[in-house]
């Protein structure tokens, strides 16, 4: 959790809590899941961009997984948010478009949107039972009103459920892997959908501690000024399903020629 360096959100089949892992104890009980969402139901997992405007306040999104309904599971085709830091936090929960999925992978991309990627639409991880390729990937928006968070996007060709994986590259890229590296393909996003296609870009500043990439993004404001917003994403560690440690943060908002500061201290 933000600013908080030894407490972990944490997900045990349907149930949810904030995990000190120093001192090996339970910190808050969350509500819990409708569904297990944990392997084998493998539903995808990540923490929506941290904000300086809102005081870097955490949330969660869970997408997908499967039922507990053995020997028969069905995927599962809703998305739920919570605050975990919140006083009394509650899940909200929302329909994917494009059917259920399960063994999906959730990336975060430099515009604060999610791509959402790979995984079946029948079944669940482990044992052999997914079946019916996720070919579409999604682009969710999540400051955008329900119903209009979700983009279909163009389907591609190749299956990738058990052990494939995805991740954002330093160009503003995201690459999805099926199993075997030789099969590695680049899924080029169009990254700036807040605004003109023509008046916006993405610059790639590089490495800025805590092994994040920097980037640089800029929307036209006015006829001669832009709005630039700062983007630090720390990619953390790659695993089938579990981005661990992944995480956005928007540094600074500046029009040009003003002054970047951002408002609130964010800690690793």
């Amino acid at each position: 959790m933000p600013n908080t360096l030894d407490h972990i959100f944490t997900i045990i089949d349907d149930q949810v809590f904030i995990y000190d892992y120093i001192n090996n104890q339970n910190v808050t009980t969350l509500p819990f899941l409708p569904n297990p969402r944990t392997f084998p139901s493998s539903a995808s997992t990540v923490l929506l961009p941290l904000k300086a405007s809102e005081n870097y306040r955490p949330e969660v999104m869970v997408c997908g997984g499967s039922s507990g309904d053995a020997p028969n599971p069905l995927a599962l085709d809703d998305c739920g948010r919570i605050h975990p830091l919140d006083t009394e936090p509650e899940w909200t929960f929302e329909k994917l478009p494009d059917g259920p999925r399960t063994m999906g992978d959730a990336i975060l991309l430099p515009d604060g949107t999610v791509f959402i990627t790979n995984g079946a639409r029948l079944g669940s991880g482990g044992g052999v039972m997914a079946d019916d390729p996720a070919f579409t990937p999604l682009i969710y928006n999540p400051d955008a009103a329900v119903g209009e968070r979700f983009t279909i996007m163009p389907a591609t060709t190749i299956p990738r459920l058990y052990h494939s994986v995805a991740a954002l590259l330093p160009t503003g890229e995201t690459s999805a892997e099926p199993r075997g590296a030789r099969n590695m393909v680049l899924v080029a996003v169009r990254l700036m959908k807040g605004a003109t296609k023509k008046s916006t870009a993405v610059r790639a500043r590089g490495r800025r501690g805590f092994g994040a990439n920097l980037y640089e993004l800029r929307y036209r404001a006015g006829d001669n000024s832009f709005l630039i917003v700062g983007i630090r994403i720390h990619m953390g560690r790659e695993d089938p399903l579990s981005p661990c440690n992944y995480r956005l943060i928007t540094l600074f908002n500046e029009e040009k020629g003003g002054k970047r500061k951002s408002p609130h201290f964010y800690r690793k």
